[in-house]
């Protein structure tokens, strides 16, 4: 960007790869969660049900570090996507064995309903043409399961 008189310039942090994706992701968070209010359900509950639905063996320990929060915390929110209906014990769990939970009917129209909501979204707020959308999508779809892969 060109310096204009009288107009300042962004900080140089702004070019930081990791602090921009920080920003975005913020910004991008804000706008899930207005949507996710609708639906009753919060983006770690929507993370949770996401991994429920790609994999329902995950123990708690597992669906944690996938969510950067501690086993106490996934298990108060696992409690919470149960009392909401949204998931379900496969079967009885004992500790240290897999959760074996179920996406509800309720929680997998959900999870639907929300993906749809949410997929067109980028459209409307990114200053992007579709070409770039798909390549961003991609390169952090790539970022996202290799972050995915590493709490495995």
């Amino acid at each position: 960007m060109a310096d204009v008189p009288g107009r300042a310039q962004p900080p140089a942090m702004f070019g930081n790869l990791t602090f921009a994706l920080a920003m975005v992701g913020g910004s991008a968070r804000a706008r899930v969660d207005e949507v996710l209010s609708e639906y009753g359900i919060g983006i770690r509950g929507l993370g949770v049900l996401a991994h429920i639905a790609a994999e329902p063996d995950l123990s708690y320990s597992a669906l944690a570090r996938r969510s950067n929060v501690t086993v106490q915390t996934m298990t108060a929110s696992i409690k919470t996507l149960q009392n909401g209906g949204f998931i379900a014990p496969r079967d009885p769990t004992r500790a240290g064995r897999a959760a074996r939970l179920l996406l509800t009917p309720h929680g997998a129209r959900t999870l639907a309903a929300v993906d749809e909501a949410v997929a067109g979204m980028s459209d409307t707020w990114l200053s992007l043409e579709a070409e770039e959308r798909g390549t961003l999508a991609a390169l952090l779809g790539k970022i996202l399961r290799a972050t995915v892969e590493r709490a495995s």
